[in-house]
C-alpha cells in the first residue's frame, strides 16, 4: 500500500471516518512543518588586511568548527583572519550558552589548532583571571 492511501485509511479509521469524507479531512488539514531555526545566520568573516584568505590552508567553516568544540553551545558574534607576528589566524568571540560571556577562540589557519582559548572581560581585555573564567583556558606556543 502507497504511504497516501495508508495515512488516509489510518486516519479514517481513528477519526470515524470512511470514504470522501476521510480524503476530504485528509487533504484540509496541512502538513506538519518544520520549525525555524531559532540560530541567526553565520557571522560573516572579515580580513584585517586584504589577502589574507587566499594564504590560508584550513577553509574558515573548518576553523570556526574547531573554535566552537571549545565552547560548546556558544554562538560566534565576531569572526575575523588576522596575521598575528606572522601567524594566520582565525579569531572568533563566541558568546557562552549561558549568555554569561564571551570567549575569544584563536584557530591557525595553516593547521586548524586552536591557539587560544579565553574568556573576554567586559572592558574587552582578555583575563584567565576573571570570575567565572572558563579553567580550560589554554594558549599554545606560537613559535615554531
Amino acid at each position: 500500500m502507497r504511504p497516501i492511501p495508508m495515512l488516509i485509511a489510518v486516519a479514517s479509521l481513528a477519526t470515524g471516518c470512511s470514504g470522501d469524507r476521510a480524503i476530504e479531512t485528509a487533504q484540509a488539514t496541512p502538513a506538519p512543518t518544520t520549525p525555524t531555526s531559532a540560530t541567526a545566520a553565520p557571522v560573516p568573516l572579515r580580513e584585517s588586511r586584504a589577502g589574507l584568505l587566499a594564504r590560508t590552508a584550513v577553509p574558515e567553516a573548518a576553523a570556526r568548527a574547531a573554535a566552537l568544540r571549545r565552547v560548546p553551545g556558544g554562538t560566534v558574534v565576531e569572526a575575523e583572519l588576522e596575521d598575528e607576528d606572522g601567524t594566520l589566524v582565525y579569531a572568533y568571540d563566541i558568546r557562552l550558552a549561558d549568555g554569561s560571556g564571551v570567549m575569544d577562540v584563536e584557530v591557525d589557519a595553516l593547521t586548524r589548532r586552536v591557539l587560544r582559548a579565553e574568556r573576554d572581560d567586559e572592558d574587552g581585555s582578555d583575563d584567565d583571571d576573571a570570575p567565572g573564567a572558563r579553567t580550560d583556558s589554554v594558549r599554545a606556543d606560537r613559535r615554531r
